[in-house]
């Protein structure tokens, strides 16, 4: 599942693309279910979900080798792709906590 030939252009152009489909329903709801179980078991030790998961759980290293994904970044970075790092920022429906926009420092 290639990219629309504008993708890569508008991505340079607004600094995101978004919508990007590469799970199927099933599988998207399949991999929501072992974020949620690991996330009820207490196994993972706090802000264990916030940085390189991927290294930790196998279920996020397929989704960052998923060919739908490889894919859709290959058209727009090209084919010499690393994942440095992954991670979840959960909020919980009705949670009244609030969460303002931010952006990173420049490192």
């Amino acid at each position: 599942m290639g990219l629309a030939e504008d993708a890569a252009l508008r991505y340079h152009r607004d600094g995101y693309l978004s919508p990007i489909p590469v799970f199927s329903p099933a599988e998207a709801l399949a991999y929501r279910a072992k974020l949620e179980a690991i996330e009820a078991s207490g196994l993972l030790p706090a802000g264990a979900l916030r940085s390189k998961c991927h290294l930790l759980l196998t279920w996020v290293d397929e989704i960052v080798r998923h060919p739908n994904v490889l894919d859709a970044v290959e058209g727009i970075i090209g084919p010499n792709i690393l994942v440095w790092g992954t991670s979840f920022f959960i909020k919980e429906p009705r949670n009244k906590s609030f969460v303002s926009c931010h952006q990173d420092l420049t490192y």
